[in-house]
């Protein structure tokens, strides 16, 4: 695992059967006219694993990271510097792993964004995805189908899946009845959905 100023974080990648589900969380820039984030007000999350950024906003998501044990991934979508500091990635589903590895480093987290495709999940495993993710960040995705999925990769797969897009506690308590190992509300999510996870996962 790379370092972030120095200092170890835990690995999100954690073998799936080992780990409790744990929290993913978008970063949240701060609005026009403001000089703290949109997570400034965010409590300690004993369960968060990791905090994804885009480029632009690494920076500021690892200044919010200090302190807490919980990993940076950076959100790739097209070009991207390879000299970011970070812990991982999240990918598309067709990126080449081994490629951005070797920008960012073999020890580079990767996680691979799939939707509700099947065929994609697999395929990114087998490319070397370190983990999926299912869903939407928007959370336009069914609940139903989703759970449907966790079900079918729980049954076949070992490799962690996270669920992202979630907009409300019960989807949140549903996916990790169904084996999610990690969860990542819709962006702008307000604190308080943030915070219930949270608690929902750390209890």
């Amino acid at each position: 695992m790379s370092r972030r100023d120095g200092h170890p974080v835990e690995d999100p990648s954690i073998d799936a059967e080992e780990a409790a589900c744990r929290l993913l969380l978008h970063w949240q820039a701060a609005a026009a006219g403001s000089q703290e984030g949109a997570m400034a007000d965010l409590p300690a999350l004993p369960s968060l694993a990791g905090v994804i950024a885009d480029g632009p906003q690494l920076e500021a998501a690892r200044e919010w990271l200090v302190g807490r044990e919980a990993a940076l991934f950076l959100a790739i979508d097209g070009p991207f510097d390879a000299r970011a500091i970070c812990d991982g990635a999240v990918v598309g589903h067709d990126a080449d792993p081994d490629a951005i590895r070797r920008r960012l480093g073999a020890a580079c987290i990767l996680g691979a964004r799939c939707g509700t495709s099947r065929h994609a999940a697999m395929v990114a495993g087998e490319r070397g995805a370190d983990y999926i993710l299912f869903g939407h960040e928007d959370g336009a995705a069914n609940v139903e189908e989703i759970v449907e999925i966790l079900r079918w990769w729980r049954d076949l797969f070992v490799l962690p899946a996270a669920v992202v897009g979630i907009r409300s506690i019960e989807d949140a308590r549903a996916f990790r009845s169904e084996g999610a190992d990690f969860l990542l509300p819709a962006r702008g999510q307000a604190s308080p959905l943030i915070v219930a996870i949270d608690r929902m996962l750390a209890a």
